[in-house]
Order: C-alpha cells, then sequence, then structure tokens
C-alpha cells in the first residue's frame, strides 16, 4: 500500500493532480486512502499515453507503426486495444477496478 504523495512522486505530478484524477474517475478510488502503488502507477502512465496519443490525433500510418511497436515489445494487449479503439473516447477504460 502507499500513500497519494508516493503515487504522486513516482509519477513526478503533486499530490493534488493525483486527487484530480481520482475525483474524475480516470484513477482508481480505493478506501481510506490504502492505495495500490502498482495498479496506480500504471493507471496514471496509460492515461497519459492514451492522452498524447489522442492529442496529436496520430494518423493511421502512426498508429498502424505503434502497433507495429507494442506487439514486438510483446505488449499485444495494447496493441489490440489501439486498434479497436482508434478514434474513440476511451478515457478510464484501462483503469483496474479498486479493491
Amino acid at each position: 500500500m502507499a500513500t497519494l504523495t508516493d503515487i504522486a512522486a513516482a509519477c513526478g505530478v503533486s499530490s493534488r493532480w493525483i486527487s484530480q484524477l481520482i475525483a474524475e474517475g480516470v484513477l482508481p478510488n480505493y478506501p481510506r486512502g490504502k492505495f495500490d502503488f502498482d495498479a496506480m502507477t500504471a493507471a496514471y502512465f496509460l492515461h497519459r499515453r492514451e492522452e498524447l496519443i489522442s492529442k496529436h490525433h496520430a494518423p493511421a500510418k502512426y498508429r498502424a507503426a505503434l502497433v507495429q511497436v507494442l506487439r514486438q515489445r510483446g505488449m499485444d494487449r495494447d496493441a489490440d486495444l489501439l486498434e479497436q479503439n482508434a478514434g474513440k473516447e476511451t478515457r478510464g477504460r484501462y483503469l483496474p477496478k479498486a479493491a
């Protein structure tokens, strides 16, 4: 278990920003402030990666190259999700459910 401060430090952002993402439902909320460090940091970085990809509206050629790289690195699940959700709003879709 980790504190909000631990998670914020690992993600390179403020505790306030992590709290805001929890309030918006982007990151999972855990009871009594006992956060799962691995799940929270993974969820944060997946959110950031998706945000960057969608922000730049990656053209199909770039998206295809990214899918290829993800598959080469053994990240088939991420590649499948990127292909399935191209151009769709997917905020919060990859996040683990709070225990």
